[in-house]
């Protein structure tokens, strides 16, 4: 299946001009969103701890924007999770590690507004889809191009009326990207983590 080309609008920099143009709220549900995507990559390559601490601290998100909930007893273990020092692009912990950080960038979002936060979020998530894509070309029977699915899922989250709705769909969308993660993964020789 040919790659199609990329206008202006499916870059980087036009998925993170678009998400700074919407409401702060919207922002907030993009970041949440971008966080559940990012799940399935901790799930399948961070220790147990880290995925328990990770799901935790995602629903903490969640609690904040749907019901203006402050706790973050979770969220305020990230920075101590064992995959945020892995800095290895060989290592499957460096993974983990991209999808973690993109919880702790969308906390920092949500204390502080600052569009770097929001940036980091919707950029990594591209970055990480596109990775996919390059490492799943070799596979002539992958005819998934996960960042057209990325792209896809950011725009989505835009047309959605409701935080429940995003949530929804989020959740969703985080199950279609199981698969390509984890052919990604077989195709670089990580099948399980150490204290999966």
């Amino acid at each position: 299946m040919p790659r199609r080309n990329v206008t202006a609008d499916d870059s980087r920099a036009g998925l993170i001009e678009q998400a700074a143009s919407q409401p702060e709220k919207v922002q907030q549900l993009a970041c949440i969103a971008a966080c559940e995507r990012a799940y399935p990559l901790v799930n399948r390559l961070g220790r147990y701890k880290s995925r328990l601490v990770t799901r935790y601290a995602i629903e903490e998100l969640w609690d904040h924007v749907l019901f203006e909930s402050c706790e973050s007893n979770f969220l305020s273990m990230l920075d101590w999770l064992p995959e945020v020092s892995a800095w290895d692009t060989n290592d499957p912990a460096y993974y983990a590690m991209s999808g973690i950080s993109v919880v702790a960038h969308t906390r920092k979002f949500l204390e502080s507004s600052e569009q770097e936060n929001l940036a980091y979020a919707v950029g990594t998530l591209f970055d990480l889809a596109t990775e996919y894509d390059i490492t799943l070309g070799s596979v002539a029977s992958s005819k998934t191009e996960i960042r057209d699915m990325e792209i896809a899922c950011q725009r989505k989250i835009y047309t959605l009326v409701s935080a429940r709705s995003v949530k929804k769909e989020s959740l969703r969308a985080a199950l279609t990207y199981e698969e390509p993660i984890n052919l990604f993964c077989s195709l670089r020789g990580w099948f399980e983590p150490p204290g999966h």
